[in-house]
């Protein structure tokens, strides 16, 4: 929402002010018997346990883009004001899922949102097409792309501003690539590093576990990713597969007789570039890696850190309370939880 004085916004928005109407749910909720019981509640608590507000949120979102498209290249009103209506019926069954916690309501939304998603579904050489802010939704949640969507750029707001982060994200990358530092940096390297023979050995097959890990999990996703409707099952039993996956290469590296030489190889493959698709596994597993000797490199190479405290003689004032900087004293390493 947007709460503004500017004249030239105000005059553009006042002659459609009537176009748009404020959805309101007129839904009578089911007048059901219960009784104060386990088998109430549980009953209860099963049919309000679903929630499909990140469907409709997506969907609405969706329609919302479709709508600027056809209204950016002159499509009739008559169009534009059946999209509009279907928007708008989403707009309300938010509402109801909503109030789905508080009273049971007859309406399926399941039903309803089926309905308008194939209403409304876009094919382009076979796979279906969305707004391309929609892909780094699906990137920035953690999940694979679908092979079977293809992303365009709609002549809708939310691409315009994706657009736009995009080319600053760019300059960003360019004005400040000369002041990335590496991972390996911030490591210390070992007194009399050695390498060659066993060494090499852990941390090639280390890779090679973690790279059939990530193939593997990727697997996962896409087939994750092809069912239409989300499943609330479905989705749990990933997370549980993806979580006993990543598990199971911290207890196979965990097996390797690791030295402080083989370690540190391996920290130094979190900044070839080639191992990019599996930068993100590789850390969270040497992180899950309950190895002192791991931790005591990260450990040694840390600086002075300090913490900002209350003070009366502090230089430092925010709220008419004064502040200053006090080397910080962590706790001991090994009091460490990972």
């Amino acid at each position: 929402m947007l709460l503004t004085n500017h004249k030239e916004l105000i005059s553009a928005a006042e002659p459609n002010y009537a176009g748009f109407y404020v959805p309101t749910g007129f839904v009578e909720a089911k007048k059901t018997d219960r009784v104060y019981s386990p088998a109430d509640k549980a009953d209860l608590d099963v049919k309000t346990s679903e929630n499909l507000i990140g469907q409709i949120v997506n969907l609405s979102q969706l329609l919302n883009s479709l709508f600027w498209q056809r209204a950016y290249t002159g499509a009739p009103d008559e169009d534009l004001q059946e999209l509009y209506l279907d928007t708008c019926k989403l707009a309300i069954l938010s509402s109801v899922e909503i109030d789905r916690a508080k009273k049971e309501i007859s309406i399926d939304s399941k039903k309803e949102i089926a309905e308008i998603s194939d209403k409304y579904e876009i094919f382009d050489g076979g796979k279906r097409v969305k707004p391309t802010f929609f892909k780094n939704i699906t990137i920035d949640n953690g999940y694979a792309l679908n092979e079977n969507v293809r992303y365009k750029n709609f002549d809708t707001p939310m691409d315009y501003v994706q657009i736009i982060v995009d080319k600053a994200n760019s300059l960003q990358s360019r004005m400040f690539k000369s002041k990335t530092i590496s991972f390996l940096s911030i490591i210390k390297k070992p007194a009399a590093l050695v390498s060659g023979g066993s060494v090499n050995y852990r941390k090639d097959r280390c890779m090679e576990i973690i790279r059939v890990a990530q193939s593997e999990i990727l697997q996962l996703q896409v087939a994750y990713s092809k069912y239409k409707k989300e499943d609330k099952d479905e989705r749990m039993q990933l997370t549980a597969k993806i979580t006993e996956k990543t598990q199971g290469c911290v207890d196979q590296i965990m097996k390797f007789d690791w030295c402080e030489n083989s370690l540190y190889l391996m920290l130094k493959e979190m900044d070839n570039k080639d191992n990019a698709p599996v930068l993100r596994l590789l850390f969270d597993i040497l992180f899950q890696t309950p190895n002192d000797m791991f931790f005591n490199l990260v450990k040694q190479s840390s600086g002075v850190m300090y913490d900002v405290v209350e003070s009366n003689d502090g230089d430092a004032r925010l709220y008419d309370f004064l502040y200053k900087k006090v080397k910080s004293v962590p706790n001991a390493y090994k009091n460490y939880m990972f």
